[in-house]
């Protein structure tokens, strides 16, 4: 078990996506609060403090790249990790610029999404 638990958002207009994700985190010993888009992403931003932000790129609403960019306006310190599983039209490249701090495309696997989870917070 790890020492450091942290609450993290989890954000994906695809319920499977996040529900996968926060099983993932939770057996870390994490906390997770989910959002279906960027701009629901945004309100829980600004009612709770999150350690760290997890979120798809192709959503209603907000994509994950705007989502990002007011992340980071709102507090650069906060990690946020962009997924896409349109590995063809979008890259690492807009996602960092966006001020992420890992990108991952889908699907990925298990292993590999913890092995990135550990190396940003």
């Amino acid at each position: 078990m790890e020492s450091t638990h942290y609450k993290i958002l989890v954000v994906d207009d695809e319920e499977p996506i996040r529900k996968l994700i926060v099983t993932l985190l939770c057996q870390k010993g994490h906390h997770c609060v989910t959002a279906s888009n960027g701009l629901e992403a945004l309100d829980k931003i600004m009612e709770t403090k999150f350690d760290a932000v997890i979120t798809d790129i192709v959503m209603p609403e907000m994509d994950g790249i705007a989502l990002t960019k007011e992340l980071s306006r709102h507090d650069q310190s906060l990690p946020v990790m962009i997924i896409t599983g349109h590995n063809e039209k979008y890259s690492a490249e807009p996602a960092m610029a966006s001020g992420a701090r890992e990108f991952i495309n889908k699907p990925f696997s298990t292993t590999e999404f913890v092995q990135r989870r550990g190396r940003w917070f």
